[in-house]
């Protein structure tokens, strides 16, 4: 089983104990967050430093362990075609 984390739209193939680890890295993470604050104030929208929410921002697929290997049976003959 491998699981897919989107990242500026490449998707990456994960082990579990590898999402782990991405997620222990950014718990508790700050962030600038771009905040709307309406047509009162000066500027409508003013930064601010917020700590990551990893549940909101963290967001993985499961791809099983028979497409993940007809995956990589398809890319090999491929490759072989190509050569």
């Amino acid at each position: 089983m491998k699981l897919i984390l989107e990242i500026n739209s490449i998707k990456l193939l994960l082990s579990p104990t590898q999402i782990e680890a991405i997620a222990e890295i950014l718990h508790g993470v700050d962030y600038l967050d771009h905040k709307y604050m309406g047509s009162r104030a000066p500027s409508e929208y003013i930064d601010s430093i917020r700590q990551m929410p990893i549940r909101d921002v963290l967001k993985v697929h499961v791809m099983s362990s028979i497409e993940y290997d007809s995956l990589v049976f398809i890319t090999k003959q491929q490759d072989a075609n190509k050569e």
